[in-house]
């Protein structure tokens, strides 16, 4: 944030309680009037505070026309003293600045929507319980208030099916998650362009993330170009129930500790492509832990989670293993090497009295890789490449990429044992943390703009995307974002198409940086990720020729150098599986690192990547 907006935010705070009013009429919070959208008054006016204003406008609004918008002022800040049930038809809640919030420079924040203590009624979260659809957009808000507090959540569903929408929203701060809908079954979470950090403030290792549902199934999860930062829990909770319909597509995860889409496995529809995962799914396991939540088979939690439905539950009849479809394809990994201490000191402490804990920072445990690898039972599962190329050498992290992960294995190790630790929160103003008067991190305003920027400069990364876009959000690649909006149509049209089909999605062309792309063209055969991955001392590589044909598989290093050719001969129709042992062709022992294998059939050729990790 700008220093020359502290005095002011410092004045604001000292109003609270001093010179508050209620706003009772329509004219009281109403700036202007065009067409179908309202202008909305924000807290200070005129030396006084008007709490609740953004409440009282959607209460006193009964004669709203359809499609009525809740427009807030640039930089404006709205308090909340009490929760508000909303009226029975769609909300939207949008500010007038449709610059993407993290490649924004202006020194005016987006307009702010917080919890406030006044008079002594306070409220530091549960703003909305939404009863028809509800949509954000072009603001930040956060679960926190004016006295230092934090709430558990923002927002909760309050009639079943209905639709939450995020659209270019910053949301930091909870104790738990922002959105829950723990009394309604099938709400919809549909998120684009969004930035959700510091997700701590209670000493748990399950909370603090951005969506739960304790008691019922969800409709459709949608998550596209959002980057998620220093997160202590479970990002999204489905535990022992199903979702119509989840899209996970270009995001970013960063040091977020806990389980990434945590639930029981049972996903009948899920797609989850282009995305970068970053020292996160980070959080120790011992069969059994969490067993109300996480894997019924007492398995650790990799990134993708899937189990056999459960039989006779009638949730899912109907259902079909030959139904189920999930595509899983061109995602990025990364764990920072340290992280493996978390696992060393829990064993060494023998936390829980225990000594098997295992690590979780894998893709996917053994049981979800047999599902995947049943072809016959499961033909609509589909699981593709995993970059795996080190660190992405983001552009101006600070200190996310160093002192943030001692703090997430101090976490990680606490927490698993019950203590008291908390994750810290990361990018505080220090000289607003001072005005405040506080030293626990804790603010309700943002910094801004936000001072990080998380492109990257990895080549292994940079054009792995569909269409030889880059891993992640796009919103940190301006051009590329540009460039997605453009194509998207026909990226949704093939992303669907392949999770139909139970195969790779073929979109763009080959890029030469990117071994990891798949042709354009249809091939006549498939070659499948390798397995285990990351590997030590020996790993499997299985591909499927659906002609008699020649034949050359063969390793790489990253620098394009050959490493050893496993066939060069003619094979007949079928699957086949080569193991590498690591070695080069004269049988030299090959080092640590990620390495490329190129299949080649006739005139075709698919590659993916590999890591060996000693």
């Amino acid at each position: 944030m700008s220093k020359r907006m502290l005095p002011l935010l410092v004045a604001l705070m000292c109003l609270v309680g001093l010179n508050s009013t209620v706003a009772q009429e329509w004219d009281d919070v109403i700036i202007e009037t065009r067409g179908d959208t309202v202008v909305v008054l924000d807290a200070v006016v005129s030396g006084s505070f008007l709490d609740n204003t953004l409440a009282d406008a959607i209460e006193l609004d009964e004669d709203a026309p359809e499609g009525r918008v809740y427009e807030l002022v640039p930089g404006g800040v709205y308090w909340f003293t009490r929760q508000m049930t909303t009226p029975e038809r769609h909300i939207r809640v949008v500010g007038a600045d449709n610059t993407r919030l993290v490649q924004s420079q202006s020194e005016q924040m987006p307009p702010n929507i917080h919890g406030s203590t006044v008079e002594g009624a306070a409220t530091n979260g549960g703003f909305f319980m939404f009863r028809e659809d509800l949509t954000l957009k072009n603001l930040i808000s956060s679960a926190s208030a004016t006295d230092n507090s934090q709430g558990w959540a923002l927002i909760e569903a309050q009639t079943a099916g209905k639709t939450l929408t995020f659209d270019n929203v910053l949301l930091e701060h909870n104790n738990w998650i922002f959105v829950q809908s723990n009394s309604v079954p099938n709400t919809s979470l549909h998120i684009r362009d969004s930035y959700f950090a510091n997700m701590s403030g209670e000493a748990c290792r399950r909370n603090g993330g951005v969506y739960d549902n304790t008691s019922h199934p969800t409709g459709e999860l949608v998550v596209e170009n959002s980057t998620h930062v220093m997160a202590q829990g479970m990002m999204y909770k489905f535990r022992g129930f199903y979702f119509e319909r989840a899209f996970i597509n270009h995001n970013t995860f960063v040091n977020a500790a806990g389980q990434l889409f945590t639930s029981f496995g049972y996903h009948t529809n899920l797609t989850v492509t282009n995305n970068l995962f970053v020292n996160s799914n980070v959080q120790g396991y011992f069969p059994g832990l969490d067993i109300e939540e996480t894997d019924q088979d007492e398995l650790p939690h990799g990134i993708i989670n899937v189990n056999h439905l459960p039989e006779g539950d009638e949730a899912f009849e109907g259902y079909g293993d030959a139904d189920r479809k999930i595509l899983v394809f061109n995602n990025g990994v990364f764990w920072d090497e340290r992280l493996d201490q978390i696992v060393q000191q829990l064993n060494e402490n023998e936390a829980q009295d225990r000594s098997d804990w295992v690590t979780q920072m894998i893709t996917m445990n053994s049981r979800t890789q047999e599902i995947f690898d049943d072809n016959d039972r499961y033909p609509l599962f589909n699981e593709g490449n995993w970059v795996m190329g080190g660190n992405p050498d983001f552009v101006n992290p600070e200190n996310l990429m160093t002192e943030m992960v001692e703090e997430l294995i101090l976490f990680s190790v606490d927490t698993a044992d019950d203590g008291p630790y908390v994750l810290p929160k990361w990018r505080i103003d220090p000289e607003r943390q001072t005005e405040r008067g506080g030293d626990d991190g804790m603010m309700p305003y943002p910094d801004w703009p936000i001072p990080v920027d998380l492109s990257y400069s990895n080549s292994a990364y940079l054009t792995a995307g569909l269409g030889g876009m880059p891993l992640g959000d796009l919103n940190w690649f301006a051009d590329s974002k540009a460039q997605f909006e453009a194509d998207k149509e026909a990226l949704y049209a093939e992303l669907e198409s392949a999770l139909n089909e139970g195969r790779d999605p073929q979109f763009g062309t080959v890029s030469v940086e990117n071994p990891d792309r798949m042709p354009q063209s249809p091939t006549s055969f498939e070659l499948a990720q390798n397995y285990p991955n990351p590997f030590n001392p020996a790993t499997q590589i299985r591909f499927t020729l659906q002609n008699n044909a020649d034949v050359k598989l063969e390793v790489f290093d990253v620098t394009g150098k050959l490493v050893t050719t496993l066939i060069n001969d003619s094979m007949n129709a079928g699957s086949h599986t080569v193991t590498w042992n690591a070695e080069t062709q004269s049988g030299m022992s090959v080092s640590s690192g990620v390495y490329v294998y190129r299949l080649t059939v006739g005139d075709q050729v698919q590659a993916r990547t590999m890591t060996l990790i000693k």
